[in-house]
């Protein structure tokens, strides 16, 4: 259910009964926001209203009206056919309803008015989050809209539980990570050893909350990828630079890949998913046929023996680690096909391995690209996608990002949103940007991090 309420900055909603300011466009944005919808107010709230509210459908608790539990089924039925209930209040009402509420909508008045009836806790929480006072998340809120003389933030209770694992993550590696010398000269503080899960039903993705994703990169590197390609400047054209740092010259001649041109990968993922055992020479050679295609085999496995335990992807091919900028930081991916039991097609999940993970620059980045590889495989083989699951060895945060982990830790995450995938192609590398479609992502600014080559 949704809240929606007015209260000047210290909390305050009314004064002896009555709201004690008087503001047109505030009372519109009420009534656009209602109009049509189930709302459920007090007994009070009602009969300082002194009517019932037109357009919508009024559940009124109190003495003489309905009780608490009457009127909360009747809210749950009405949302169960996928229509929205708006609690309006008063005090006690808004604190009743709480573990039903998942957003509120709040009017803060910018002056200042004499109150002595308070919203609840949450709420004068909330505020705080909002006015930055807070030494702890309870919301996260976005800003929705602006009067003259109020504001509306849009504030979100249910916590996505999988990203606060994320977080519990990071926190854990802050408070129990031993500090190391890396190949970088940064420095990193570090923990061996973690798991994480996402369920990915429904259309459900994980892609960071916590701080903005750029979905189109990662799309964008995960096609490269199964293209078998490994000219970054294939990716630098498209705006995605993230293989630019270990390719240049400077880079490959420390990896002792002289022989490369700037902007040659070597032979990375792309290639050995693609073209294992072949010999690599450079990124414009042509490899058709060479090698082993492990992606194509994969996807013939799932589509003939789906049921195998030997549906791999692996990348860390010991004969050609000196032939890569970098070797593979997610080396082994494991996939699984288990039987639906709701008459629809079978579930497609899968277990990838993660020797190595930045995990405040990259770590969202390589879950959502994992998840992405999931649906389109599941796509390709008339399958759903259902779990992912990470395990790690090495997890570490560079000297250089500690920064930012105070402001990873204090936000609150967003439900993760859905994707839709249109279109039908022969091969799953012939998916375009395009054809994707992410619904109903919210998600916290951007937190600027340097990537360490």
């Amino acid at each position: 259910m949704k809240l929606i309420l007015a209260v000047t900055q210290s909390g305050g909603i009314s004064k002896e009964g009555k709201i004690p300011w008087k503001i047109k466009e505030e009372l519109a944005f009420f009534k656009q926001m209602t109009l049509g919808k189930t709302v459920i107010m007090g007994r009070k709230t009602y009969e300082s209203i002194g009517r019932l509210l037109p357009e919508r459908n009024n559940i009124i608790v109190g003495k003489g009206y309905s009780s608490f539990n009457e009127a909360l089924q009747q809210g749950l039925s009405v949302e169960k056919d996928g229509k929205t209930v708006w609690v309006i209040g008063g005090t006690m009402i808004a604190e009743s309803f709480q573990p039903y509420i998942t957003e509120a909508f709040l009017s803060v008045i910018h002056d200042e008015y004499d109150c002595d009836l308070f919203a609840p806790k949450y709420i004068l929480d909330s505020l705080d989050v909002i006015n930055g006072t807070s030494t702890r998340s309870t919301c996260a809120h976005l800003l929705y809209g602006q009067g003259e003389k109020y504001t509306v933030y849009r504030c979100f209770y249910t916590e996505n539980k999988e990203e606060r694992n994320f977080q519990n993550l990071i926190q854990s590696i802050v408070t129990e990570g031993v500090e190391h010398n890396d190949r970088t000269g940064v420095g990193t503080i570090s923990i061996f050893g973690s798991q994480l899960q996402f369920s990915l039903e429904n259309g459900k993705f994980p892609m960071s909350t916590l701080r903005k994703c750029f979905l189109k990169g990662i799309f964008e590197e995960l096609m490269w990828f199964l293209r078998g390609q490994t000219d970054s400047e294939i990716l630098s054209k498209k705006g995605v630079k993230i293989w630019e740092g270990n390719s240049t010259r400077q880079a490959l001649d420390k990896a002792g890949l002289s022989h490369l041109k700037a902007g040659d990968c070597g032979a990375i993922y792309s290639f050995q998913w693609r073209h294992w055992g072949a010999k690599y020479i450079d990124c414009k050679t042509d490899y058709s046929g060479q090698g082993i295609d492990q992606i194509s085999n994969l996807i013939q496995e799932i589509k003939t023996n789906p049921f195998s335990r030997r549906l791999l992807l692996s990348g860390w091919n010991v004969e050609d680690l000196k032939q890569m900028c970098l070797p593979p930081c997610h080396t082994l991916y494991q996939f699984e096909v288990t039987p639906a039991n709701d008459g629809g097609s079978n579930y497609l999940s899968c277990h990838y391995y993660q020797r190595s993970s930045d995990i405040l620059l990259a770590g969202n980045w390589n879950i959502t690209s994992a998840s992405l590889l999931v649906y389109l495989l599941a796509r390709v083989c008339g399958l759903r996608p259902k779990k992912l699951i990470v395990s790690y060895g090495n997890v570490h945060i560079y000297n250089n990002h500690r920064h930012a982990v105070k402001e990873y830790l204090q936000r609150f995450p967003f439900e993760y949103p859905t994707l839709d995938i249109q279109g039908n192609h022969e091969n799953i590398w012939d998916y375009q940007f395009e054809d994707i479609t992410v619904n109903n992502y919210l998600h916290h600014p951007q937190i600027s991090l340097g990537m360490n080559a």
